[in-house]
């Protein structure tokens, strides 16, 4: 679904979200300039606090990324911050 955001509803975080975007950008030939990975998601020693803290909306500190503005970076090849 394209509201399903990568960090919070997937639990996609630190080295596993890195790799993923590192793979996108090799095979997709997306430009990730400008993008601020500490804004949207936490590093691999915090994930699983900062998960069960959002879930119980005690955290706010990751903004969310969803799938479908994910597949708009793509389809574009460039990064831009979500409306």
């Amino acid at each position: 679904m394209p509201s399903t955001r990568i960090y919070h509803d997937l639990q996609i975080a630190g080295d596993d979200a890195c790799e993923m975007l590192a793979a996108v950008t090799a095979s997709c030939g997306v430009l990730l300039e400008g993008f601020d990975f500490n804004a949207y998601f936490p590093d691999e020693t915090e994930a699983l606090a900062r998960y069960w803290m959002a879930k119980f909306g005690f955290d706010g500190k990751y903004r969310p990324l969803t799938v479908g503005h994910f597949s708009t970076v793509i389809r574009a090849g460039k990064w831009t911050e979500p409306v």
